[in-house]
């Protein structure tokens, strides 16, 4: 069990389906804005869960689950279609979750995912991408693009997402590192900043 966390394995989505995630919960009695995190490809492991906790020290209702059938800390026995979408519905169902947008962060793949998902939703406030491609979908929300230069690959595609999305009209920040390598917010030299960066975008523009 980690400190801090309600485990949530049967959480109250929209269609009913059992959503698999856990729950960081600031104390106090809220309301809260409420933010999804979706892992990269291995699954919700316990860095991941421990960025969850750190997100929630800094005020945010935070869901960590599984949104794809990948190996995980978590054991994704039954998931929607619409697993994403899910998460996000039960994160605007919990207990003290403040009324309003949600926030979505994703690392890698995860990155990738949040950013799609918000192309079809009105209700996500900020996405916080890490990390993340660089699909063809230009969200309208803003967005907050981290990478490393030790990344040359992911770091060059999100340099041209960066443009697309400033030319799609969208409200973008970007930060690129010069160490940190894959993940900025899960990587030893970067965590710190990347964080507070992190913090500071959702705290500006998740709205009730």
């Amino acid at each position: 069990m980690v400190p801090g966390v309600t485990w949530w394995l049967e959480g109250s989505s929209a269609d009913g389906h059992a959503v698999d995630a856990a729950v960081f919960r600031p104390s106090g009695p809220g309301p809260f804005p409420a933010v999804v995190y979706l892992h990269h490809a291995v699954g919700v492991t316990a860095d991941q869960l421990a960025l969850g906790r750190a997100l929630s020290d800094a005020g945010f209702i935070v869901v960590v689950g599984c949104y794809t059938k990948t190996p995980a800390v978590l054991n994704c026995r039954q998931l929607p279609d619409d697993a994403v979408g899910a998460m996000i519905e039960l994160a605007r169902l919990l207990p003290g979750a403040r009324n309003g947008t949600v926030g979505l962060v994703g690392c890698s793949i995860g990155a990738s995912q949040a950013l799609v998902t918000a192309t079809s939703r009105n209700d996500i406030g900020a996405i916080v991408a890490d990390s993340g491609g660089a699909p063809a979908e230009l969200p309208a929300a803003p967005t907050l693009l981290l990478a490393s230069d030790q990344d040359p690959s992911v770091v060059e595609a999100v340099h041209k997402y960066e443009i697309s999305l400033r030319q799609h009209g969208t409200s973008v920040e970007a930060r690129y590192y010069e160490n940190g390598g894959h993940i900025v917010l899960l990587s030893a030299d970067t965590l710190t900043d990347a964080r507070a960066r992190a913090v500071a975008f959702l705290s500006k523009n998740l709205q009730p």
